[in-house]
């Protein structure tokens, strides 16, 4: 009897950590200067590191919490990745 391989993607949610520097005089400056950048959303300038907090990864389960898209999908894995299903009408 034949063998046939399959694969499915989840859709998941992780945290990045992104660290960046601030010139300033005092440490008081530069945290307002910090919370400037943060809520312009200007704190990611080029220079900074970004590290993916994988710990933090979690399975999106419904489609409800993706806009209404999928967050499974079956594929199968002889070839072509022919998409066979996914959980978007499931709920």
């Amino acid at each position: 009897m034949a063998t046939f391989d399959f694969y499915v993607d989840e859709k998941c949610t992780v945290w990045q950590r992104v660290t960046f520097e601030v010139e300033a005089e005092t440490e008081e400056e530069a945290k307002k200067k910090a919370v400037k950048l943060f809520h312009r959303g200007e704190y990611d300038n080029g220079s900074s590191d970004c590290e993916t907090i994988y710990d933090t990864m979690e399975h999106i389960a419904s489609p409800k919490d993706n806009g209404g898209e999928a967050t499974l999908e079956l594929y199968t894995n002889f070839g072509r990745d022919e998409l066979l299903t996914d959980n978007k009408n499931l709920d």
